[in-house]
């Protein structure tokens, strides 16, 4: 009896050897498998959206100077390279109470938000693999579809502006660019950390719903428009880093 328990103490030890030895994540062998990470960056531009169009010769207590942005997809193995495909959410950061004066005067508050979906394809190429990690170089690109929202209330009054919101939205080319460092964080589940360029602009919105404004009134679906008589434009790219999770199938 004692025999036979002690060959069925080693069948299990060597059993669960095996088993953990054939369960340990191998990078050769990963194929398909989904991801989701987190970015944050630097903004430029970050008043475009208002700055330009929220009367002559106002001066703001607040811009925008970060971006964030949250990323889910399914990704696809093929030989020394990986494809993403994903869904991407951009998020300014939102500004609120912003403070317009002239000459020293306020004449209004304003709440500005900006967000943008971005559906986009990436192509992730190996550069060196070790046996628990791997350094990338990616590239990418997509359609960025975005939204703009002021809020205006008034303080002082300006030129017979009433307190309103205007809505834009417009459509923009978005690429990208960075490295990625890869590693094994458990069994079929990797940690990335990247930096990179996003090139993302807009180079003109169309009101949502019908508004009067500083610089004119709007129909639905009319260019929105600068003080100067230019086309609203958005500039949402800029250096940024990111953190995520890939768990393969």
């Amino acid at each position: 009896m004692k025999m036979r328990l002690q060959a069925l103490v080693i069948c299990f030890i060597s059993f669960s050897a095996t088993s953990s030895f054939a369960m340990q994540f191998d990078f050769k062998s990963a194929g398909a498998g989904t991801y989701f990470r987190g970015e944050y960056g630097l903004a430029q531009k970050g008043g475009a959206s208002f700055e330009q169009s929220s009367g002559t010769g106002v001066s703001f207590d607040q811009s925008r100077t970060t971006n964030a942005a949250i990323e889910f997809g399914l990704l696809f193995r093929a030989g020394k390279s990986i494809l993403r495909v994903s869904a991407v959410g951009l998020i300014p950061k939102s500004l609120s109470g912003v403070v317009g004066s002239v000459g020293g005067t306020s004449k209004y508050t304003l709440d500005s938000k900006v967000f943008a979906v971005i559906p986009q394809a990436t192509l992730d190429l190996l550069v060196k693999q070790w046996a628990e990690s791997r350094f990338m170089i990616s590239l990418g690109g997509g359609l960025a579809i975005v939204t703009t929202t002021n809020t205006y209330t008034m303080t002082g009054g300006y030129a017979g502006v009433s307190d309103h919101t205007e809505s834009g939205k417009g459509q923009g080319l978005s690429l990208h660019a960075g490295v990625a460092y890869e590693f094994v964080f458990a069994d079929h589940a990797t940690l990335v950390a990247d930096l990179g360029y996003r090139y993302c602009r807009v180079a003109s919105l169309t009101a949502k719903d019908a508004v009067t404004t500083f610089s004119g009134t709007y129909a639905e679906g009319a260019t929105l428009k600068n003080m100067d008589g230019s086309d609203r434009s958005l500039d949402l790219g800029g250096v940024f880093g990111g953190l995520g999770f890939r768990f393969y199938f």
